[in-house]
């Protein structure tokens, strides 16, 4: 730092040391995405591009520590030569290394909001049921991987367009050119999140407004109704999924399809939410801060010498701190998951001072975790999460087809489990032990089973 003010070394020391804790919190949080098999999601793809973006901003801050003074009376000179031109002012009138490492970051921000666009798109579709839909699921699939390749082709189109000499000569095409992408990328992706955040509140909503017994007698009104859907068995009890369920509002909200140890969980919402409103505020304050640096290359332009006062020196390495926050706010948002908690603590708390019952729930826990499902385990319930864990290989399932089921009698659970069939077998659902994998109700080839938003299908063997 020989060429930084003596007023604003501590500042610069400061944000470098910002920046690295960012960077390393982002690689943990890579470290934990692989780990939970998460290789092929949006939030992978993002965590790297956030990652590329805060290696540059480290490399930039390295690079102005050493050549400040330097770097200052290039600005000057550029401002000088070219006042009227939006490439500098957009570029801050960096060359060289900071000029490269500037594109890259600018590159990742609009690769970040684009794939935060297509994610939103595709949680929209599975919070709706739009991925179960036969006609529109391929669709929805190829939509899903052009998702991760058109944020890259729009930062290389965009570049392109910035090279044409006509556009370097206009200020405002410049800087449209320049934010169009971004911002519309994430004017899409908050539209979709309202979408989630519509029909989150009316799931809660509707099943706060049916008690216990509304939702037993609704289950029996839908069951005498013969429907494709539906399946009676010879005990009198069913598990259906009703086309009047799922044209009710709410109804398909919890039907994310993940594996045991993702990234989604009952508070899917605010997970999301935080780095979309993290990513707009970013470009609003990118958009403000260009405003007023139009005004400063302009006051420079007609400067002789450059400012290189100590606040000015603190300002410029202050800058660098909203680049490198996408790295922190995604680990803060999506690690703080049970799984990635418990799998932190395994791996970084010395096994002497871990906690031997909470090793023991970590390791030996077989119940799969479901998001926005209610506490009441039923045997037909549980029988349901079976059949719709072979079959599409999910771990949510309906909140409101789950908490509206209807449960067994204790007559036909003691036939089904094999204790004779006694109405006086004293079984309760609260002594079963729900972590097992064995089947409670007999599989029946014949009968077929449809679940939330699939087409009508036999079992899986």
């Amino acid at each position: 730092m020989a060429q930084v003010p003596d007023g604003a070394a501590g500042a610069a020391a400061g944000v470098l040391i910002w920046s690295s804790i960012c960077f390393l919190s982002n690689c943990l949080f890579i470290w934990l995405l692989w780990g939970a098999q998460e290789r092929r999601s949006f939030i992978f793809y993002i965590s790297w591009i956030t990652l590329l973006a805060t290696a540059t901003s480290i490399i930039s801050q390295a690079n102005d520590c050493l050549h400040y003074k330097d770097i200052m009376w290039t600005r000057l000179s550029i401002a000088r030569a070219s006042p009227g031109s939006p490439v500098p002012v957009a570029t801050n009138g960096c060359t060289g290394v900071d000029l490269a490492m500037a594109w890259i970051r600018w590159s990742c921000y609009v690769a970040e909001a684009g794939l935060a666009c297509s994610w939103a798109s595709n949680l929209t579709a599975a919070v709706y049921g739009w991925n179960t839909i036969p006609r529109v699921q391929r669709h929805l699939n190829i939509i899903s991987e052009l998702g991760k390749v058109i944020p890259i082709m729009a930062v290389t189109g965009s570049m392109c367009l910035l090279y044409i000499w006509r556009i370097q000569q206009s200020y405002w095409w410049y800087y449209f050119v320049v934010n169009f992408c971004y911002c519309f990328f994430l004017i899409v992706a908050d539209s979709m999140m309202f979408l989630i955040l519509i029909e989150y509140l009316q799931t809660h909503l509707l099943l706060r407004r049916m008690n216990h017994q509304q939702r037993r007698d609704y289950v029996c009104q839908a069951s005498d109704i013969p429907t494709p859907h539906s399946r009676s068995d010879s005990e009198g009890t069913s598990i259906f999924t009703t086309s009047r369920s799922r044209s009710l509002p709410g109804s398909h909200f919890g039907a994310l399809q993940q594996r045991e140890g993702g990234i989604y969980d009952k508070y899917l919402i605010v997970r999301t939410f935080t780095p979309l409103l993290m990513l707009s505020f970013f470009e609003v304050f990118n958009i403000m801060a260009s405003r007023t640096q139009r005004e400063k290359f302009q006051q420079l332009a007609q400067a002789t010498a450059p400012d290189l006062s100590a606040s000015t020196a603190r300002a410029w390495f202050a800058s660098y701190i909203p680049g490198c926050l996408a790295s922190l706010v995604l680990p803060l948002a999506f690690a703080t998951t049970r799984n990635f908690s418990e799998r932190l603590y395994l791996t970084f708390v010395p096994e002497h001072f871990q906690s031997s019952e909470r090793r023991r729930k970590f390791w030996h826990a077989s119940e799969l975790v479901y998001a926005a499902m209610d506490n009441d385990k039923g045997i037909l319930s549980r029988q349901k999460r079976l059949l719709m864990e072979d079959r599409l290989q999910i771990e949510v399932t309906y909140e409101f087809e789950v908490r509206s089921e209807k449960p067994a009698s204790r007559e036909a659970v003691a036939e089904v489990i094999g204790k004779g069939g006694s109405a006086s077998y004293p079984y309760n659902v609260e002594d079963h032990k729900w972590g097992d994998t064995e089947r409670i109700l007999p599989r029946r080839p014949s009968v077929s089973f449809v679940a939330p938003g699939r087409s009508s299908r036999g079992p899986p063997g």
